[in-house]
C-alpha cells in the first residue's frame, strides 16, 4: 500500500496520515462507503474548487504563526488585540472560502459537498462578513476604549466592562456644545504608576471580550482544521486519480454488499501498486468467488500470484475507504478487517527460527481476526520442510473456515493443495497462474485445479541453463 499512498499524499504529511487511517479503518457500513463514493465523484468534477478549499484551510491553520505576540500576550489587553488580529486574518480566509464555493454554481450534488456548500452561503454571507469586520475594527479602540463601572465604598470602581460607542453621541455633543466642561482625568505621560493602574482597569474591562474574541478564534481554526482533515482524504484520491488517467486505466464505482453474502466479483481488473510503479498498463483478470471461504491460488513461478493476491487486498481496502478500483467492474461484500500472511526472507537477528517468527505473527493476526475479515496468506509456512508446513497450514485454514473468515492462500505446498483439493468443499475455489505451452507467464489468474509443478525448470532455463536432462 506504500505505493498508493505516496501517489495520494505527494508529499502531504496530513493527506498521508489521513489516508493511512481511513483506508485502514476497519468496519465501514455500506451507507459511509456510498456517501464518500458520492463526494469524491464532486471532487474528481470540480479539482479546481476543491483544491482551492483544501489550499484555504491549509493557510488557516498557519495564521496564529502570521500574528506576532503570541508568547507575550498575557494580559486581556494583550490577548485581545492578538485575538482581533488572528480573527482578521481569518475573516480574509472565510471570505475567499464563501467566493470560492460560489463559483461552483451549485454543481456538487453530492449529500456531503452540497451540505456543506449550503452552510457556507447561508451563514457566511457579506452580511454577515461585513457585520464582523466591523465589529472587529471595533475592537481595535480607533477612538479609545470606553467603560462602565458602578461605584463601591470609597468611591471605588467595580465591575468594569466595555461598552459600545455610540457611533453619533461624540459628533452630536461636540455640535451641541464643543467647549463644554466635563469630568475629564489626565494622566501625565510620565506617570508610569497612573498608567499602570489605568492599564489595569482596562484590562479588568475588556476581560469578558478578550475571552469571548479567543474563543470565536479558536472555532475558527477549529472549523478550518476540522475541514482540512475533512478534504485530505479526498485531495489524496484525486491526486491518485490524477496519477492513473494517463494510463488509461480502467475506473469503476465499486458496488459494497453486506458482508454475510461473502461476494467478491471483478472484471478487468489491474494490479493497483504495479501500474503506478511501472507507470504502465497492467494485465487484466477476472474473478467470480462469491460465496467461497476459501481461495487457493498455485501455478508457475513467476506468474504474478503475489501481485495478483496484493492488488486484491488493495482493491478491497480502497472499495471499502469509498474510493473508486481500477477495474471495469467490482462487487465485493464489506469487511470487518483484512488482514496479512505473507513469508519474510532471512533476519540475522531472529532469535528463534523462521517458522518460529511465522507462527508468531498468525499468533497476532489470530488474536485480532474476527468472522467477517479476510486473511490474505502469500507461501505461508514455506519456511518449513512441506510435510511439517502442510500439516499446520491445513490446521489454521481449516479453523479459520470454520470462524467464517475469508482466507485467499498463495502456496506452492503441493501436499497441502492435494489435501484441500480431496476434501475440498462449496466454499472452497482453486485459481492457477496461466502459463502457455511455450513457457510465457500472461500474469492472467484463472479458475483451474493445481497442478504437481511450479515449472521451476522454465526459470532455469530463462537464467542460462542448459540440457534437459
Amino acid at each position: 500500500m506504500e505505493t498508493i499512498f505516496a501517489t495520494m499524499s505527494k508529499g502531504d504529511e496530513l493527506i498521508e496520515q489521513v489516508v493511512w487511517s481511513v483506508i485502514l479503518e476497519r468496519s465501514v457500513p455500506v451507507e459511509v462507503i456510498l456517501f464518500r463514493q458520492q463526494v469524491l465523484q464532486d471532487v474528481l468534477a470540480e479539482p479546481e474548487t476543491c483544491r482551492k478549499i483544501y489550499e484555504i484551510a491549509s493557510e488557516a491553520g498557519q495564521a496564529e504563526r502570521k500574528v506576532y505576540g503570541g508568547l507575550f500576550a498575557r494580559t486581556p489587553s494583550a490577548r485581545l488585540f492578538r485575538s482581533v488580529r488572528v480573527l482578521n486574518v481569518y475573516l480574509a480566509l472565510l471570505r475567499e472560502l464563501t467566493e470560492t464555493v460560489l463559483k461552483t454554481g451549485g454543481r456538487m450534488s453530492s449529500k456531503g459537498m452540497s451540505s456543506f456548500e449550503n452552510t457556507i452561503i447561508d451563514n457566511l454571507n457579506e452580511q454577515y462578513l461585513a457585520s464582523v469586520d466591523e465589529q472587529l475594527k471595533y475592537l481595535t479602540f480607533p477612538d479609545g476604549v470606553l467603560l462602565g463601572a458602578r461605584l463601591a465604598q470609597r468611591s471605588e470602581g467595580r465591575g468594569y466592562r466595555l461598552l459600545r460607542r455610540n457611533d453619533g453621541y461624540k459628533k452630536w455633543w461636540d455640535r451641541v456644545s464643543p467647549r463644554t466642561n466635563r469630568q475629564t482625568f489626565r494622566i501625565a505621560p510620565r506617570d508610569e504608576s497612573g498608567g499602570r493602574i489605568l492599564a489595569e482597569i482596562q484590562d479588568q474591562g475588556v476581560f469578558e471580550a478578550a475571552e469571548a474574541v479567543l474563543c470565536a478564534a479558536q472555532h475558527i481554526k477549529g472549523f478550518f482544521a476540522t475541514l482540512r482533515s475533512e478534504m485530505a482524504f479526498y485531495i489524496g484520491c484525486l491526486n491518485f486519480y490524477e496519477a492513473i488517467v494517463p494510463l488509461n486505466a480502467p475506473i469503476c464505482w465499486p458496488i459494497p454488499l453486506p458482508p454475510r453474502e461473502g461476494v467478491l466479483r471483478f472484471s478487468g481488473h489491474w494490479a493497483t501498486a504495479l501500474a503506478l510503479r511501472t507507470g504502465m498498463p497492467t494485465v487484466a483478470n477476472d474473478l467470480g468467488v462469491d460465496g467461497v471461504l476459501r481461495v487457493v491460488i498455485t501455478g508457475a513461478n513467476s506468474g504474478g500470484k503475489s501481485t495478483w493476491l496484493r492488488s486484491v487486498g488493495q482493491s478491497m481496502l480502497m472499495m471499502q475507504a469509498g474510493m473508486f478500483v481500477l477495474a471495469d467492474s467490482f462487487n465485493a461484500s464489506i469487511f470487518d478487517g483484512l488482514y496479512t500472511h505473507f513469508s519474510r526472507g532471512e533476519d540475522q537477528n531472529l532469535i528463534g527460527g523462521r517458522l518460529d517468527e511465522e507462527l508468531s505473527r498468525l499468533s497476532g493476526v489470530i488474536d485480532e481476526i474476527s468472522p467477517d475479515s479476510i486473511l490474505l496468506m502469500n507461501e505461508s509456512f514455506s519456511s518449513t520442510n512441506e510435510l511439517e508446513g502442510s500439516a499446520v497450514a491445513e490446521e489454521v485454514l481449516g479453523a479459520l473456515s470454520e470462524a467464517g473468515v475469508r482466507c485467499f492462500l498463495v502456496t506452492h505446498m503441493h501436499q497441502l493443495v492435494a489435501g484441500l483439493q480431496a476434501a475440498a468443499q462449496k466454499g472452497d475455489r482453486f485459481l492457477i497462474a496461466e502459463r502457455r505451452a511455450d513457457a510465457q507467464r500472461t500474469y492472467r489468474i484463472l479458475v483451474g485445479y493445481p497442478q504437481a509443478t511450479s515449472f521451476a525448470y522454465d526459470l532455469y532455463q530463462k537464467i542460462g541453463g542448459f540440457g534437459s536432462g
